[in-house]
């Protein structure tokens, strides 16, 4: 699956380099395929690592040391950008020194739309704010075989903001209540051998895809972003499906690696090139932008990210001993 994150975070950054492809933001598909992915593989790590309630806070700690230091990094290396060369974006044109704090804290940022929408250093860290609410609630939702009522309950929440009821953006995209089915669906990949979950995937995807033709067809319901979730759905879903069945060799993990780094630090790349007056909307411009973000992310894992590997794995042999270790990029 490393490769296929790679891909997702370079179409996250090609959304804010260039925009969109064809009137749609790509994107926002790229994310919600970041869902299932999660949704996959934190459920692959509770079952194997975190699977009772004493080993909740060890799974909570695990995903601390996993999402934070490279986004640590980036953060501050985002401030030193804006005190010294005031990059321009409507991102930064509200900070405040209360608003970076919360920048800090990450899991704030999944709320942006209610006071942070002009204080992002991270531009797309929102959905790492989304992703650790969706890590509170997970291990409870699995070890308490909760999966059904949640999934059925985001469902609900979900067509309410599809049919623009509840705010579309909000609910249908950005708060776990409305997407928390996609994060599920992703799990429900996970060692896929019940019949009734086999039976709620098909017809998820089948639903999902008639939701699509009536966005294409049905004015009212062409609303941000209902298109671009549901193709991001029919897109992901049958993708990660056959990935999921796929060991990662090094190439694939090495890509794999690199992809968090690619995702946190496109925007300091990009706001830096156009500090140093570089024209970053030009195909040449494009694609050294997406070569320098790769670079960097690539040192900033080797030096930031790697080291901190040794104690998640020490932490999961700890939660047990005899456990199947997953690969390091998780």
């Amino acid at each position: 699956m490393g490769s296929y994150r790679l891909l997702l975070a370079i179409a996250v950054m090609l959304s804010h380099v260039w925009g969109g492809f064809l009137g749609h933001n790509q994107g926002v598909a790229a994310v919600v395929s970041f869902f299932l992915l999660s949704g996959f593989v934190m459920t692959a790590l509770i079952r194997r690592n975190y699977n009772s309630i004493d080993r909740v806070g060890m799974f909570y700690v695990d995903r601390v040391m996993r999402l934070f230091p490279q986004f640590l990094f980036y953060l501050v290396a985002t401030i030193i950008l804006f005190k010294v060369a005031h990059p321009v974006s409507p991102f930064l044109s509200g900070l405040t020194i209360f608003k970076v704090l919360l920048n800090f804290l990450m899991l704030p940022l999944g709320f942006f739309m209610y006071g942070l929408v002009d204080a992002l250093l991270i531009p797309p860290s929102w959905s790492l704010g989304l992703e650790l609410t969706f890590y509170l609630a997970i291990p409870f939702i699995l070890i308490y075989r909760l999966e059904k009522y949640a999934f059925a309950i985001s469902v609900v929440i979900f067509m309410l903001a599809y049919f623009s009821v509840i705010n579309t953006d909000t609910f249908g995209y950005r708060l776990l209540p409305g997407t928390l089915f996609i994060f599920l669906c992703g799990s429900f990949l996970y060692k896929l051998e019940s019949t009734k979950r086999k039976a709620t995937l098909i017809g998820s995807f089948i639903i999902a895809a008639i939701m699509f033709e009536a966005v294409r067809k049905v004015p009212s319901l062409q609303v941000f972003f209902n298109y671009e979730v549901l193709i991001g759905l029919l897109i992901g879903l049958p993708v990660v499906a056959v990935l999921s069945r796929y060991k990662s060799g090094l190439v694939d993990e090495t890509l794999g690696n690199i992809s968090y780094g690619v995702f946190l630090n496109h925007n300091f790349v990009m706001w830096t090139a156009r500090c140093m007056g570089m024209d970053t909307g030009k195909p040449g411009s494009i694609v050294l932008l997406i070569l320098v973000s790769i670079m960097l992310a690539w040192v900033t894992y080797m030096l930031i990210e790697r080291p901190v590997i040794h104690y998640r794995r020490k932490l999961r042999r700890k939660a047990d001993g005899n456990a199947a270790l997953l690969p390091q990029a998780i």
